[in-house]
């Protein structure tokens, strides 16, 4: 595994592109648990993908237009986000409050800001 762009964020322990899997890696550590978290953003459509974990098979809860809740088949606990038209939801306020009131909500809005410290969207 080729890695680079190591950097720290408050609430990530770490942030690395992955250029075998094209893919940012967070991992955090939460109550004692360290979590891979992988990020892929899809430019061209404007498409955030976070999955806790490497992405299995699952379904979506969609909690708006912009957001769906990843769930696995199996055990249908929380797997991942999917976040639609991503740019205009960093300017929405309510996006933050939205995204913290979801589970591992925290996680994630701390996973977000560090892939937004280095990558451009």
């Amino acid at each position: 595994m080729d890695l680079s762009s190591s950097q720290n964020c408050k609430g990530v322990d770490y942030i690395i592109y992955d250029y075998d899997y094209q893919e940012w890696i967070a991992v955090v550590t939460y109550d004692d648990r360290r979590t891979a978290y992988h990020i892929d953003y899809d430019d061209d459509n404007d498409v955030l993908y976070v999955s806790i974990g490497r992405a299995c098979p699952g379904y979506g809860d969609v909690i708006n237009d912009n957001i769906i809740v990843r769930r696995s088949f199996k055990t249908q606990k929380v797997v991942g986000y999917t976040f639609v038209w991503f740019k205009s939801l960093l300017e929405d306020d309510q996006f933050w409050i939205i995204l913290k009131s979801l589970p591992r909500g925290e996680e994630i809005y701390e996973v977000i800001k560090a892939f937004l410290s280095v990558h451009k969207v």
